[in-house]
């Protein structure tokens, strides 16, 4: 009770105490839900009568926010949540019969959420323009995916999966599209996380020329061509469209040269003339063209060669005779891809302590510095390099005057890359810029290099000495083994504390549940651009961390509900 009750009581107390909490933030049952009515902000709903009076069942998207409750923006499900009347769109309730006469002040504008049954006054005016045939769907505005048993082509407007502009209705094109990519003429393109195209209106929704020209051109011809024709007409037709946003072609490139924003190229020999290989990394800008922000693979796009850094003309194939009397005053941004046959004297010395091992207190070890066993004793963008005695370290100098068997220290960007296998991959987390946490490129690394039994997984930059793995798909199951390739060894869950702890690296059994992963609770699949990875039979806990992933955090098992609030439960394939 209270340690100071009111000094008047209510007057119309409540003849029963409350059954359930009134909820603020979403929630769902995680295994037995109760039967309907369903409280405030609770979910999974289909319909309103599965909510209590006053609620109804507000239909959403991924990430879609829920009128009266919090965390909309932070649930990837699309599940359906109770939320109150009040709230709904258009909140008074329709009345059961029409006014006896009409309003003397109509709305300007139409109702957006039109009547559910027709009126039982029509109007005494017929419409001047009557459609043919009644709409067989809905107009939409907002993005639209069919769950489960998608209708035949053509789709409506903002409905979508489609795959050419063939599957749309008359009047619409097929909108290809990458993750949070807009759709023109719909909402919601920001937050739908998917790959997912959709159809959009071939012309725009409203036509107001614009004060200067488009610098992204059309995918079409104009249906209203200029009256006057071009006074320097081009010879011929274009072999191919000149692109603005970045571009991959799905399944079966063309031979090269490559055009511009198109990859993925290896070298500048694959581009167009005018053109060259921008080599990138994961969300790296391409210059002169869009989308780089948000393509998280580390694709090689054509950029036009008035954008690279530097002077454009070919370097000179012999050095000057004289040093230049004005040096540049920055190193250049684009490294030679080769190491230099003369290098200066400027590369650090090797660095070892007396005695057998260096004390605790020098470790991470810095760049250059020995004697290293094991990549973690080096700091971050570092690794151990294995050499004998007289063999030169890269990036360092003294090598071949050092007769130890001292192992260093450097950038992991001498490391080797070669994946083991065609389909072998990284396991990186997925990062998005709404994250609260430092973009950076983490992926997954045996403690003891090369992984052994009892081994831990730890989070290191997805270069260099980072693991590859494969998924073996289970017998007679859904689920997959997380496999390191070349090796006999797969990820398990903790098998003494449950599913939850610190994940392990194991003898691969198939017929081991712990061995068992699946791609989560949300209907990812590890084909998706993204997805969880979680114990086969408890889809409550998922492989990621508690918190922020920091450089050497060992990989762990966690609660989904942990791991989705610090955005560590999503990951991808990197290669």
């Amino acid at each position: 009770p209270s340690e100071s009750p009111s000094e008047q009581p209510s007057e119309s107390p409540s003849e029963a105490p409350s059954d359930a909490p009134t909820r603020s933030e979403l929630f769902t049952f995680p295994d037995n839900p109760p039967p309907p009515p369903l409280g405030m902000c609770e979910g999974d709903c289909d319909e309103d009568d599965d909510c209590e009076a006053g609620l109804y069942c507000h239909m959403r998207d991924s990430a879609e926010p829920v009128p009266g409750c919090a965390g909309g923006d932070i649930d990837f499900s699309r599940t359906d949540f109770c939320a109150p009347i009040l709230g709904r769109s258009g909140t008074p309730s329709p009345t059961v019969s029409p006014s006896e006469s009409p309003s003397e002040s109509p709305s300007e504008s139409p109702s957006e959420t039109p009547s559910e049954s027709p009126s039982e006054s029509p109007s005494e005016q017929p419409s001047e323009s009557p459609s043919e045939a009644p709409s067989d769907s809905p107009t939409r505005s907002a993005l639209f995916t069919f769950p489960d048993n998608p209708p035949p082509p053509p789709l409506g407007m903002c409905e979508g999966d489609c795959d050419s502009d063939d599957d749309c209705e008359e009047g619409l094109y097929c909108h290809l599209r990458d993750s949070t990519d807009a759709v023109p003429g719909c909402s919601g393109g920001d937050i739908d996380f998917s790959r997912t195209d959709f159809c959009a209106p071939i012309a725009p929704i409203e036509q107001v020329p614009s004060e200067s020209p488009s610098e992204t051109p059309s995918e079409s011809p104009s249906e209203t061509p200029s009256e006057q024709p071009s006074e320097s007409p081009s010879e011929a037709p274009s072999d191919a469209p000149t692109r603005s946003s970045l571009f991959t072609f799905p399944d079966n490139p063309p031979p090269p040269p490559l055009g511009m924003c198109e990859g993925d190229c290896d070298s500048d020999d694959d581009c167009d003339e005018g053109l060259y290989c921008h080599l990138r990394e994961s969300t790296d800008a391409v210059p002169g063209c869009a989308g780089g922000d948000i393509d998280t693979s580390r694709t090689d796009f054509c950029a036009p060669i008035a954008t690279r850094s530097g002077d454009t003309e070919a370097p000179s194939e012999s050095p000057s005779e004289s040093p230049s009397e004005s040096p540049s005053e920055s190193p250049s941004e684009v490294p030679s891809e080769a190491p230099s046959e003369s290098p200066t004297d400027t590369l650090p010395e090797l660095k070892s302590y007396p005695g057998s091992d260096p004390p605790p207190i020098a470790f991470p070890l810095t760049v250059c510095e020995g004697d290293c066993d094991h990549d973690f004793e080096c700091a971050e963008g570092l690794y151990c390099y294995g050499r004998d005695r007289t063999q030169s370290v890269p990036g360092c100098s003294g090598g071949e005057s050092d007769f130890s068997n001292n192992d260093y220290c450097t950038s992991i960007s001498f490391a080797p890359i070669t994946p083991p296998s065609e389909t072998s991959f990284r396991l990186g987390l997925f990062w998005h810029h709404s994250f609260d946490w430092e973009e950076k490129n983490w992926c997954l690394q045996c403690r003891n290099e090369g992984c052994t039994v009892d081994d831990e997984l730890f989070y290191t930059p997805c270069s260099g000495r980072s693991t590859f793995f494969e998924l073996t798909e289970v017998e007679d199951t859904t689920s997959v083994q997380i496999v390191i390739s070349g090796t006999n060894l797969c990820i398990q869950a903790n098998d003494a504390t449950g599913s939850t702890g610190i994940a392990q690296v194991r003898t691969c059994i198939p017929s081991a549940h712990i061995q068992h992963w699946s791609p989560g609770a949300e209907g990812f699949k590890f084909s998706d651009a993204y997805f969880e990875i979680t114990p086969a039979g408890d889809e409550g806990a998922c492989l990621g961390s508690d918190r922020a992933p920091e450089y050497l955090d060992i990989l762990g098992v966690e609660s989904c509900g942990l791991t989705r609030a610090n955005h560590t439960s999503l990951w991808e394939k990197v290669w």
